[in-house]
C-alpha cells in the first residue's frame, strides 16, 4: 500500500507557482474600495453643488430641506437623502416648502448623479438627471453647465405646483357640466326633511 505525500515544488527544478496577477486580492480589493469612496464622494459633491446653485432661484421664502431615504434590495445608504443603485447611480431626494409657517406647501423631487467612464484617453463623464433627463458636467458643474439642468428642475417645479394649485377650472372637463371620474354627484333624497327658511 502506497500514500500519497506532499512534494515540495522546488524539489522538482520547478519554480513555486505564482499568481495570474502581480499583485493580491487583498491589494485589488483594497484599490477598489478606494476608487468606489471616490465616485460615492464625488456623487455626494456634485449634488450637493447642484441644490447650492438651486437654491436662490426658489425664492427667499423657500426653504429647501433633504428628504431621506430608505434603501431597498440592492442599494446601499451613502448619505442620509443619497441611496447608491446597483446599477451605479446615486440618487438624492430633496423637499422644498414654500410656505413654512402655513400647512405643508411642500414639492419633492430627485437629483440622479452618476459617471460614465470614458472611452481610451477621454475623460470621463459626470452627469445629473432629473425626470429622465440627464445633463453632462464634464467640469464637474463648473462654469455654466449647471444651467441647463437648473432651467429643467425649476421649469418641473412649477409644472407641479400648476398641477396642486388649479386656478381655473379645465374647460374639456367643464364646459358640459361633465363630472370628474372619482366624484359622484348626489341627488337630494326625496324623504329628507326640508331645511326651514326663515322668515
Amino acid at each position: 500500500m502506497t500514500t500519497a505525500t506532499p512534494t515540495d515544488p522546488g524539489m522538482n527544478g520547478k519554480p513555486p507557482a505564482t499568481p495570474a496577477t502581480d499583485e493580491d486580492l487583498g491589494a485589488f480589493y483594497a484599490e477598489r474600495a478606494r476608487q468606489h469612496r471616490e465616485y460615492v464622494a464625488g456623487c455626494i459633491r456634485l449634488a450637493d453643488k447642484a441644490i447650492l446653485a438651486l437654491q436662490p432661484r426658489l425664492g427667499q421664502g423657500a426653504r429647501l430641506a433633504v428628504q431621506s431615504l430608505k434603501p431597498g434590495a440592492g442599494q446601499t445608504q451613502v448619505s442620509p437623502n443619497g441611496i447608491l443603485q446597483e446599477n451605479g447611480v446615486a440618487v438624492f431626494g430633496y423637499g422644498v416648502d414654500f410656505e413654512p409657517r402655513m400647512p405643508p406647501h411642500a414639492v419633492h423631487f430627485f437629483l440622479s448623479v452618476g459617471k460614465l467612464a470614458g472611452d481610451k484617453g477621454k475623460p470621463d463623464d459626470w452627469y445629473v438627471g432629473h425626470d429622465q433627463e440627464n445633463f453632462s458636467m464634464p467640469s464637474g458643474g463648473e462654469g455654466a453647465e449647471m444651467e441647463p439642468l437648473l432651467a429643467h428642475v425649476v421649469g418641473a417645479l412649477k409644472t407641479e405646483i400648476v398641477a396642486a394649485y388649479p386656478t381655473d377650472a379645465r374647460q374639456d372637463k367643464a364646459r358640459d357640466g361633465m363630472q370628474p371620474k372619482d366624484v359622484k354627484a348626489e341627488r337630494p333624497n326625496a324623504d329628507a326633511p326640508k331645511a326651514k327658511e326663515s322668515v
